[in-house]
């Protein structure tokens, strides 16, 4: 029962925490007009999320944090971080302010899935593991497409609903 309360909860925080990293690819046309920005720029907003992930994930390597820490801190930090991050495009003004904003969106993400990923495979045994999985990885599937699918239900609305 506890098991599957945690699957819940770690696939509630994947889906959230991939909610918020494709959620500027899909209010880009807004934020390109808002910025005055190509659409070349603007797929930058998406490829810092990647980097800034790389680079979370980097750091959470070489200082050790992924064993040293507690995987519930780390994915809560990551996901409050996330949020935080991704509202700060509601508040920056330019490109370079929302670059920012989307690389700290990816730091805070690699405190997220990997935690998240390790937790099950300790949570769960051998026999249950590959449904834990297929279930989380569920979640991330519907979490990247979910901006997308808020995207076309507030048509015609603020892309800051997004």
């Amino acid at each position: 029962r506890q098991q599957r309360f945690a699957l819940w909860l770690i696939s509630a925080g994947t889906f959230s925490a991939l909610s918020i990293w494709f959620s500027a690819s899909a209010v880009l046309a807004p934020l390109s007009e808002k910025w005055g920005i190509s659409k070349t720029e603007g797929s930058f907003l998406t490829s810092m999320v990647n980097i800034g992930f790389v680079i979370g994930c980097i750091l959470l390597t070489v200082t050790g944090w992924a064993d040293q820490l507690k995987p519930q801190v780390l994915i809560v930090t990551g996901t409050t971080g996330g949020a935080v991050s991704n509202l700060a495009l509601l508040l920056v003004s330019d490109l370079a302010g929302g670059l920012c904003a989307r690389l700290f969106v990816g730091i805070f993400m690699a405190l997220v899935y990997p935690p998240g990923v390790k937790l099950l495979s300790t949570w769960f045994p051998p026999q249950q593991r590959g449904f834990a999985t297929g279930f989380m990885f569920g979640a991330f599937c519907l979490g990247s497409a979910f901006p997308q699918l808020l995207n076309g239900l507030v048509a015609g609305h603020s892309w800051k609903l997004v």
